[in-house]
């Protein structure tokens, strides 16, 4: 049985709940962020994000992760502008991650030995 279920009545695609994000962490799966995009307005209330596709138990989905603040970005969005700034150059490959919860907030970062 799969673990994840998927919200797919977007246009955009199936995006992880937050709960899916949430057990991505509690269980340390390593995932590829095969594409990265800031979107200035598309998040939640209009707000900003990062949109990333991945692939989880064989489907491609997406996950939207909203930005800190834009006065102090944090770790999270750092990490995200260089991902996706990576990925848009000439023979870049797909960089594996992992998330990690820290209080209520969702660390995500590079998963080692993933290079």
């Amino acid at each position: 049985m799969a673990k994840f279920s998927y919200v797919d009545d977007r246009p955009e695609g199936a995006y992880l709940s937050r709960a899916e994000k949430e057990l991505l962490a509690e269980e340390g799966t390593v995932f590829p962020l095969l594409s990265v995009k800031f979107e200035s307005t598309g998040g939640y209330k209009g707000a900003s994000r990062y949109l990333v596709e991945t692939e989880i138990e064989g489907e491609e989905k997406l996950i939207s992760f909203g930005l800190s603040t834009t006065d102090n970005p944090s770790s999270r969005d750092r990490f995200f502008a260089a991902v996706q700034e990576y990925l848009e150059t000439d023979g870049s490959e797909a960089v594996f991650a992992r998330a990690e919860m820290i209080g209520a907030y969702l660390k995500v970062f590079e998963a080692e030995g993933s290079d």
